[in-house]
């Protein structure tokens, strides 16, 4: 997991921190959970879509053999893998998600 640079509390972990509100973390910036980006992008693809974000984010060390659906996803990992994917399809779901902050 990558803790954001910002943190200060809950070890980096937005879904269960106290600050975090309505799927924003403490600096109001939306965060994202494996299942639901899975759902979104890969038609529920966990272990899909956990290989292709750990591509991207070697730090994010995602188990790609039995992924986990509340992982959390910090934001610039998925803007990372906006800007790495060059399958049109993919990458308009990816901005379709991005596109709502």
């Amino acid at each position: 997991m990558i803790k954001p640079d910002y943190c200060t509390q809950n070890d980096g972990h937005c879904p269960t921190c106290p600050l975090a509100n309505d799927g924003r973390d403490c600096a109001n910036n939306k965060f994202y959970t494996l299942g639901p980006l899975a759902e979104a992008i890969m038609g529920g693809n966990l272990a899909a879509m956990a290989k292709m974000l750990n591509d991207v984010e070697l730090d994010l060390d995602l188990n790609i053999l039995e992924p986990d659906p509340g992982a959390f996803i910090p934001r610039p990992v998925l803007m990372d893998l906006y800007a790495y994917r060059v399958d049109e399809p993919l990458r308009q779901s990816i901005g379709d998600l991005l596109g709502g902050n």
